[in-house]
């Protein structure tokens, strides 16, 4: 099921590309704010910014928010919550509690004791180095943490263990980064024409 609904997704993308170019050319005869994919200026654009189209999505967050799912799954810390844990998960959950620990004191400590290193200048939360480094704060939390369980577990003890836990996820939607770069050139082709 799933194969045939991006098959007929692959499909609906590349007939976008030409009914976007040739949007562009007919609503630009009868608009002076629309632009043309067509002319020398669209043409250009069209061949100088599909990759920068394609960088403009998040996709640095993607990849790491799909690493931590990925390392949180394979290390069997959700399935460990799930069930009742047996000896070696629940010292295994000790240690990843002390870990989760250390981290939040870590934090605190860098934030309320001088130098205050991650408040902002005016001794504030709002635009802190604490507030525009959260999401990689909590990524590294949440790696740490699934890192700690899974090693400690004996679910990840080996070199390739850590390899592998750390881009199942990536392997399993690669297929999908084709679609995500040509939706992100259909997107960026509509806000380049003006015609939506």
């Amino acid at each position: 099921m799933t194969k045939r609904i991006l098959k007929w997704l692959l499909l609906a993308e590349l007939m976008a590309f030409p009914l976007i170019a040739i949007s562009s050319w007919v609503v630009s005869i009868y608009s002076s704010a629309a632009r043309n994919l067509l002319d020398a200026r669209g043409l250009r654009w069209l061949m100088t910014s599909s990759v920068n189209n394609f960088a403009r999505w998040p996709w640095a967050e993607i990849l790491l928010v799909l690493i931590a799912l990925s390392v949180l799954q394979f290390s069997g810390i959700a399935d460990c919550l799930r069930h009742r844990p047996t000896l070696k998960q629940k010292r295994a959950l000790l240690f990843t509690f002390a870990a989760l620990m250390v981290i939040v004191v870590g934090v605190c400590l860098m934030t309320f004791l001088p130098p205050y290193v991650l408040f902002n200048f005016f001794g504030g939360l709002n635009d802190s180095p604490l507030t525009d480094s959260l999401p990689g704060l909590l990524f590294l939390t949440a790696e740490t943490l699934a890192c700690v369980y899974g090693f400690t577990s004996g679910k990840m003890v080996t070199i390739e263990d850590f390899s592998v836990a750390h881009s199942q996820f990536i392997v399993r939607f690669s297929p999908l980064f084709i679609h995500c770069f040509l939706l992100a050139q259909i997107f960026e082709w509509i806000k380049f024409s003006y015609f939506l």
